[in-house]
């Protein structure tokens, strides 16, 4: 199980580090092709060093042999989800206009250019790619880029099928040190990737997966955390808390659910604050940097108007409205019923029905998240701004599906 964990965790930690270090690596100078002979020497190393941890330390994972073959068939099956993800992402080129426009134009700007230029952040003429998007995303598709030695659009997926292959090594993982069995955990893995939410965002190369990556991540092991008090657990949890705002906008909404839910209902005091402490500092390093020089270079989103009392004032008489359409595909069966059962059970929670566990902070942070992402809408620019909820509300659910997912698989199966 240790070395699944393992895997699974390198590529979106190790995405996220990597392309960090070309940003940083870019402000000193270096072009591309610097930044990349630099960071694979750097990953080369961490690499020896993560085999040797992860081949000297495996756990076995024991099953009764009876069930093998309900496993294997459950493993074909997540192998051809993982496929058919692979064959939609990279067997074609890219046919949505967020996917290209959005992250993989600018990431062939950089190839292109060589470094992270001004067309990629400055350009007038290119305010539709959301000039101050962070760049995890764009980078690791021109790290892509600059390996293949072409701009081919195809290739954009290869980052979105490992992206997708690590979330389910993650939730297999993550399902198992919580208790769940093997053949259990192994289902559940094979409902996650069935999961048109979650899958669709693959195949479609959006952003919004490796959000959903990196908010799994933080928010399974920062419950392993509180159930184990392990540092590495922490550790983990607070780089995928950093890399949250360094993928998407949204990102900042999450590290603020994550860090407002730990204070706020958590019983431990200290712990809570060191908790909510490593996510905001993970944030602060890894992703801060960026927002910084958005701030300083005055980069705007034209999709929201400016955040002042005004703006407030003005619109906050949509808030029903949104909170309408927002409940409505909450409620849709498209989810599977997932935020209606998670909404019903942490009421049961807050009242004190059904027995704490820290793992019980999961749903909560998805539906504050939601919460949030609700009130962001109050300042929308899009003329109507109803059409601003229903074109992106889908994609805001998905970052935090996991969430309550995992919650339920973990809190349905305990002990199986």
């Amino acid at each position: 199980m240790r070395r699944i964990e393992s895997a699974a965790l390198a590529w979106p930690l190790g995405a996220g580090a990597v392309s960090v270090g070309m940003l940083w690596l870019n402000a000193l100078g270096l072009s591309l092709n610097a930044q990349i002979a630099v960071m694979t020497a750097g990953v080369a190393v961490g690499a020896v060093a993560v085999g040797v941890r992860m081949w000297g330390t495996n756990i076995p994972s024991a099953s009764p042999a009876d069930f093998r073959g309900v496993r294997l068939l459950l493993t074909i099956l997540i192998a051809i989800q993982i496929a058919y993800v692979a064959l939609l992402a990279v067997g074609r080129p890219l046919i949505i206009w967020d996917s290209w426009v959005t992250w993989a134009m600018k990431a062939r700007i950089i190839f292109l250019d060589g470094h992270i230029s001004g067309s990629v952040f400055a350009d007038p003429s290119r305010m539709v790619t959301h000039l101050d998007y962070p760049l995890l995303v764009p980078l690791v598709e021109a790290w892509t880029f600059a390996w293949a030695g072409t701009a081919d659009d195809r290739l954009a997926g290869i980052q979105a099928v490992l992206f997708f292959a690590s979330l389910l090594g993650v939730c297999y993982s993550v399902l198992r040190r919580l208790g769940v069995g093997n053949t259990w955990a192994l289902a559940g893995v094979a409902v996650i990737a069935s999961m048109t939410q979650i899958s669709g965002l693959a195949a479609l190369v959006f952003a919004d997966l490796p959000l959903a990556v990196y908010a799994t991540i933080a928010g399974s092991y920062l419950a392993i955390w509180f159930e184990t008090k392990s540092p590495g657990a922490l550790l983990i949890a607070a780089l995928a808390g950093g890399f949250m705002p360094w993928t998407k906008r949204e990102g900042i909404l999450l590290l603020v659910a994550f860090c407002l839910v730990v204070l706020l209902v958590n019983r431990d005091h200290r712990r809570a604050w060191l908790a909510a402490g490593a996510l905001a500092c993970g944030g602060l390093l890894l992703s801060g940097p960026w927002w910084a020089f958005v701030k300083w270079q005055g980069i705007v989103n034209a999709a929201f108007l400016p955040i002042t009392l005004a703006t407030i004032q003005a619109n906050l008489s949509r808030l029903p409205v949104i909170a309408g359409l927002e409940l409505i595909r909450l409620l849709s069966p498209d989810w599977s019923y997932v935020w209606l059962l998670a909404a019903l059970v942490v009421r049961s929670l807050l009242i004190g029905q059904v027995a704490r566990r820290t793992l019980d902070l999961l749903p909560m942070i998805a539906l504050l998240y939601l919460g949030l992402g609700s009130l962001a809408y109050v300042f929308s620019d899009f003329v109507p701004y109803q059409q601003h909820v229903i074109s992106s509300i889908d994609r805001l659910m998905a970052h935090v599906l996991l969430l309550p997912g995992l919650w339920i698989t973990c809190r349905s199966l305990e002990g199986r």
